[in-house]
């Protein structure tokens, strides 16, 4: 099994048992850190580990009521009790969607964990509409295959996220009728070829703010000197909420930067 230990630094411990001696060997520590954490239905929640099969993890808490409890990811019971050995709906856990490739971002979004990995996005909740997740009843869907290498680029306009894919800018949508949510491109009949033209390799380091008194979006970018360093930007690219437009903002060259 899999579990935190909350020190001063994050442990993730992996023990297996063997089946020929039963002998539990050392155990496998490995002080790797999430990238993406979350506060979600009473827990912590901590993914994006670049550890063995962690990366497709999502590690959440024992339901928090003290302190101690946000380290505690596994069972509260011991599962090789004759007795007490049941799974608890307050206990903590591991879930693994193996085919979610590595987890960029955690959001919570009104009942609903979502997951932004580097190639989709997928929905966590309880097991129905209006039901709180719990360790032994939830429901896990995919929501898109759309997915993201910028952690950075996640903004929070007004409850709902926006973000850069792999293929565009994004944002959340959400029907209350169904009780759905969808994605939406900002980018695809706007500025595509724009976005396009901007390498690969630096929309992983595009880091967005939002103006709340403005309703505007800023994301620093890199589009002209592919030199710089990761996180020096020569542009910040402007979204306005309210008329849906784009425009670039230059960076001089002048120093201080």
């Amino acid at each position: 099994h899999n579990f935190f230990i909350a020190t001063s630094e994050t442990e993730l411990y992996e023990t297996v048992t063997t089946v020929d001696t039963g002998n539990i060997p050392a155990s496998d520590i490995t002080y790797e850190r999430p990238s993406t954490c979350a506060f979600y239905a009473g827990r912590a929640w901590y993914a994006g580990f670049d550890y063995r099969d962690s990366s497709t993890s999502i590690f959440f808490s024992q339901l928090v009521d003290r302190p101690e409890n946000y380290g505690m990811c596994y069972q509260n019971n011991d599962p090789t009790s004759e007795e007490f050995f049941n799974l608890l709906p307050t206990d903590g856990g591991v879930i693994r969607i193996p085919e979610i490739g590595k987890i960029i971002r955690l959001w919570v979004q009104q009942s609903t964990l979502i997951l932004f990995s580097t190639n989709g996005i997928w929905t966590l909740s309880g097991p129905g509409q209006g039901q709180s997740f719990s360790a032994t009843d939830f429901t896990i869907r995919k929501l898109s295959s759309q997915g993201t290498q910028s952690p950075f680029s996640f903004v929070d306009v007004k409850g709902f996220p926006m973000w850069w894919g792999g293929d565009g800018i994004f944002i959340l949508d959400y029907n209350p009728q169904f009780d759905a949510f969808s994605v939406k491109s900002v980018s695809q009949e706007t500025i595509q070829s724009y976005f396009a033209s901007i390498p690969a390799g630096r929309r992983a380091y595009v880091k967005g703010a939002y103006d709340s008194s403005k309703d505007v979006v800023h994301w620093l970018t890199t589009t002209k000197d592919t030199n710089l360093p990761m996180f020096e930007y020569d542009t910040v690219l402007c979204f306005n909420t309210r008329s849906k437009a784009f425009y670039p903002w230059v960076i001089s060259d002048s120093t201080p930067k």
